[in-house]
């Protein structure tokens, strides 16, 4: 018992000192971005050290905003393996 609250402070400094983007990767979890107004996406992926990178460009004419789903799927057991999923949307 004595050893609970300790792991539980420590839990929480941890989970704290990261990111958005680091939390939804490792632990599993949402975000969302909205995309600059006018821009399409193009791609997206996350790099080894938990950063996100995207393209997007100009919206074409006639081109309609969109939802844009990013899901990881953790193929590994591990206690902190989650599945992050990123929610980019498009604005006119």
């Amino acid at each position: 018992m004595k050893l609970l609250l300790p792991l539980a402070l420590a839990s929480l400094i941890l989970l704290a000192s990261c990111t958005a983007q680091q939390r939804a990767r490792s632990y599993g979890g949402t975000i969302e971005i909205n995309l600059p107004p006018s821009t399409k996406l193009v791609t997206a992926t996350w790099k080894e050290t938990a950063d996100l990178w995207y393209l997007h460009r100009p919206m074409r004419t006639g081109e309609v905003p969109e939802i844009s789903i990013f899901q990881q799927e953790s193929g590994g057991a591990l206690i902190f393996s989650g599945e992050g999923k990123v929610i980019f949307r498009e604005s006119k």
